[in-house]
């Protein structure tokens, strides 16, 4: 005996009567268990081969979204659980499993495929879609029939039953989602901040995200991945019933980082590849928006953990510092150390000036100073181990982001602009902000050269004098060797063996 389905209750009773022929037939459940299109879980968006923009998105749905525990698509959720609602009156009524397979159907004819222009995407793209799947993924099989395709089956579920009725609705819809999506909700959870962010700035959304969201960097920066995703599930229905609505996106967004100074509630409507948003006016047409209620967004369920991330960047930041001083009274480094790190600095600002306006510290010229971005990733794995600890269990439900470029400024620097003078901001290109540590005396001439902004010039200079010691080096070895082999072979001074040999050779 089977046991009752936590959605055995929820029903699409409320879907308007106009609309309920627009989800179609059910699609047919593939006879052989391998997949042909059109059949029920395959789409062909999974097969697309590429880079995402996020790292390892199936490692986030599993660590992050479902915190490690097996999917209960199958298990708690039943997708064989009636709507109670029949497209046509002669046709069977569309179970769950139906549902999520006609949104994901939809997105099929709708998702774009990678590219220059593709990367600046408001959603998820087939490289994102299967990336989600991960490498295990089982080819030309149905969803729910492995691991990875019946987790993202359960959280496109979440998704779809929060954008329809929202937190407050949502509760008395679809009694028990709680104990299916809870978990879900949470890691989907983002700041008021990180939605307008994503949603405003089309370039930024181009640029990769690995590093602040995969498998080796953690999941605390994968809000927009989220995002991402959520406004795909509402492409999907919005294209497919361009009448309901409003949606609801109450379940993930949270006060956190919203200005005080913006409409106390907003109507956002999709709009080619943007999203528009207003003042909301209860007079205006409800239909194919999101609503964004000031009454409804919450807070974040788990704050201490965007503290613990903010705290542990500061606490890394302050014992570099002091790592700095003990090795500045200890001297400074040679020369050639100094070299060596110039030229790795070289290369790393030249990579990292083209997306980010970064602050370098440089204290005394140590290795530390090339480990800056290093340290900071590990930070982040730090944070996701602390939100997974038996001992945190409240951390787990969610781990808001790290602050990223244009979040948030250093607390240890916040009028840095303001008190170097009126000098020309990062913003406006002008150099980098250069806060200094204690530099040893024998090389403060050469750190003038490391403080201009031109590294392509530092870069040479720093390759020109490694090579300059390097010659140098050479030929005092190749000088050093003659006078030790006369000196072993007891000729007199100023005798030249080779001479003598080819003078014995003549006679």
């Amino acid at each position: 005996m089977t046991s009752e389905k936590l959605n055995s209750t929820w029903s699409l009773e409320f879907w308007p009567e106009n609309q309920k022929y627009l989800w179609g037939q059910p699609s047919p459940t593939p006879s052989t268990g391998s997949c042909h299109q059109g059949r029920k879980y395959c789409y062909k968006l999974f097969n697309r081969k590429g880079t995402s923009r996020w790292g390892e998105l199936d490692h986030w749905i599993q660590a992050k979204l479902l915190k490690g525990q097996n999917s209960e698509w199958g298990k708690g959720f039943g997708a064989e659980v009636t709507t109670k609602v029949k497209p046509y009156s002669n046709s069977p009524f569309l179970t769950w499993g139906d549902v999520v397979d006609k949104i994901l159907q939809k997105l099929d004819g709708i998702v774009v495929v990678g590219g220059e222009v593709s990367n600046e995407s408001l959603f998820w793209r087939k490289e994102e879609w299967s990336n989600s799947l991960g490498e295990n993924k089982v080819e030309d099989t149905p969803l729910d029939q492995f691991s990875s395709g019946k987790n993202l089956l359960l959280v496109v579920m979440c998704i779809i039953t929060g954008l329809m009725k929202g937190k407050d609705a949502g509760q008395r819809e679809f009694s028990g989602r709680g104990r299916l999506c809870n978990m879900i909700d949470s890691g989907l959870e983002f700041r008021y901040s990180d939605w307008d962010h994503w949603i405003r700035n089309k370039e930024k959304r181009g640029e990769g995200k690995e590093y602040r969201c995969s498998r080796s960097h953690g999941t605390d920066g994968c809000q927009e991945a989220g995002i991402a995703l959520i406004l795909s599930v509402y492409h999907s229905m919005k294209s497919m019933f361009p009448n309901y609505g409003p949606y609801k996106i109450s379940y993930w967004i949270t006060k956190e980082g919203k200005d005080q100074g913006r409409q106390n509630s907003e109507r956002c409507q999709l709009k080619g590849e943007h999203i528009e948003c207003s003042g909301n006016e209860t007079s205006e047409s409800q239909e194919g928006v999101i609503i964004i209620e000031e009454e409804e967004l919450g807070q974040l369920t788990r704050p201490h953990v965007l503290k613990t991330s903010d705290e542990l960047v500061r606490q890394n930041e302050e014992q570099r510092r002091i790592t700095l001083e003990e090795k500045r009274d200890k001297g400074g480094p040679s020369l050639s150390e100094a070299c060596v790190i110039g030229m790795e600095k070289h290369t790393t600002q030249s990579k990292a000036s083209e997306h980010s306006t970064e602050t370098v510290v440089i204290g005394s010229l140590t290795p530390d100073v090339q480990n800056t971005r290093h340290e900071t990733t590990v930070d982040r794995e730090a944070v996701s181990a602390h939100a997974a600890t038996p001992e945190s269990t409240e951390a787990e439900d969610v781990a808001p982001p790290l602050p990223t470029e244009g979040d948030t400024r250093r607390e240890d620097a916040p009028d840095d602009a303001a008190s170097s003078g009126g000098g020309a901001s990062q913003e406006d290109g002008g150099p980098q902000e250069v806060v200094k540590g204690s530099i040893s005396p024998d090389i403060s001439a050469w750190l003038n050269l490391i403080r201009e902004p031109n590294w392509g010039v530092i870069g040479g200079v720093a390759g020109i004098v490694c090579l300059a010691l390097a010659g140098g080096y050479g030929l005092w070895r190749v000088f050093r060797d003659p006078r030790r082999k006369r000196r072993a072979g007891g000729l007199r001074a100023g005798k030249n063996i080779y001479g003598m040999r080819y003078r014995a050779g003549a006679y």
